[in-house]
């Protein structure tokens, strides 16, 4: 689990001695921003969720397996929309706001997701991305991520309309998300739940490919995974 930051010195800290260290040093991420982060930082659970089955394997199994520092920039950038979410709770009338789901995949192996909102009437699941710039189109992880919710959801929820609305800090895109079939995006959660647990029991996944490297640009352990450097990923490889 995470435990603290890589503080503005490039030293690993907990979380108490980092802020401390931001207040005795004038850091641009003041104590007050990193106390901030410190306190959205989700415990992880004992079982796999949406979000982890769709990001790198390899870096699922070690955030559950050790502890681990990120940047203040990568704390920054969840807390900024966790704060846009909290913003909007209370004013979305006749949706599920922020509920959490479970279900078995044909493995036996649970999974759960949280989407932002469900307005079960309108058959609509939406959900909320901050962005540095609005896209034209959805990015792939997001509509995949949509499509695993939708699945997650079926068929408690007959979810037959998928939308993203990304923000940025000068405006709002709201696009709409391809619905793909059930039993695909069942059969790659599937997939992707047997590669983690066979890592938790001492199988480690292999590295991302270049289709999934640009995560690499945001985990806490890139360097140990690529000592040599990761390899130039072409932004389109993202979307």
């Amino acid at each position: 689990m995470q435990v603290g930051f890589v503080c503005c010195d490039g030293t690993k800290r907990p979380y108490a001695e980092c802020i401390q260290h931001a207040g005795e040093h004038q850091c641009q991420w003041t104590a007050a921003l990193l106390t901030a982060m410190a306190g959205n930082v989700r415990e992880q659970k004992d079982h796999l969720t949406i979000t982890e089955l769709l990001g790198c394997p390899r870096a699922t199994v070690w955030k559950k397996t050790r502890d681990y520092y990120e940047s203040p920039e990568s704390g920054y950038a969840k807390w900024r929309g966790s704060l846009f979410h909290h913003l909007l709770d209370g004013v979305n009338s006749g949706a599920l706001v922020e509920q959490r789901f479970f279900k078995t995949l044909p493995n036996g192996i649970l999974v759960s997701g949280q989407p932002d909102l469900v307005y079960p009437e309108q058959a609509l699941l939406l959900d909320y991305k901050t962005t540095k710039y609005l896209p034209k189109e959805p990015y792939a992880t997001h509509a995949l991520q949509l499509n695993a919710y939708r699945w997650l959801l079926w068929p408690q929820y007959r979810i037959l309309n998928l939308e993203l609305v990304y923000m940025d800090m000068a405006a709002v895109r709201r696009l709409p998300v391809a619905l793909e079939a059930l039993e695909h995006i069942e059969q790659f959660l599937a997939l992707m739940a047997q590669t983690v647990t066979a890592g938790l029991d001492g199988r480690l996944p292999e590295r991302m490919d270049e289709h999934g490297q640009w995560q690499c640009n945001y985990c806490p352990f890139t360097a140990e995974c690529w000592p040599e450097g990761v390899p130039k990923v072409r932004a389109a490889n993202r979307t």
